[in-house]
């Protein structure tokens, strides 16, 4: 995982990247200082594989891998707490995410208000770059969001014949 979060709850271990699109995908990291035995291994992968798929729609578009505490042992109250914490981790990149483009938004909306009515009207593309950043935010996140919105602004001038130009 290149960006993304990392929590720590209960415990485990928590590395979260949010995707564009697509299922949540899992990756798990149990090594023998967890379990000596590959039996004692792979039975609590079973068990973090088994909690993943309850949560697997709540968690959307998520990379997760998870690292669990040393000396767990396999249980039913290691399931529940584990689809717990799963809750909890993907609410908190969600979060991030959600804090993120709404700031973003925010200054759009600000220059919006305050600069663009200063400026004269220049820009060649409909929807306006405004808009079209707006758009992207909304739809595609604060990141990709924000990586479209600037290829579009290095587009934006009079080099560029301009037209009709929709978010992807």
């Amino acid at each position: 995982m290149r960006e993304g979060a990392r929590r720590s709850l209960g415990g485990y271990t928590f590395y979260l990247e949010r995707r564009d699109a697509g299922r949540a995908r899992l990756g798990i990291l149990v090594s023998r200082k967890h379990a000596a035995r590959a039996v004692e291994r792979n039975r609590i992968k079973r068990c973090i594989r088994e909690a993943f798929r309850l949560e697997q729609e709540a968690l959307g578009a998520l990379d997760v891998l998870i690292r669990p505490p040393y000396g767990i042992k396999p249980s039913a109250s290691m399931l529940q707490r584990l689809r717990e914490l799963l809750g909890k981790a993907a609410r908190a990149a969600r979060q991030v995410e959600f804090m993120m483009a709404r700031l973003l938004r925010s200054a759009l909306r600000g220059y919006r208000w305050f600069v663009s009515p200063v400026l004269p009207r220049s820009c060649r593309f409909h929807p306006s770059c405004s808009e079209y950043a707006e758009q992207a935010l909304a739809r595609h996140g604060a990141w990709r969001g924000s990586w479209l919105a600037a290829r579009r602004l290095c587009r934006c001038g009079p080099w560029h014949p301009g037209g009709c130009d929709p978010v992807p």
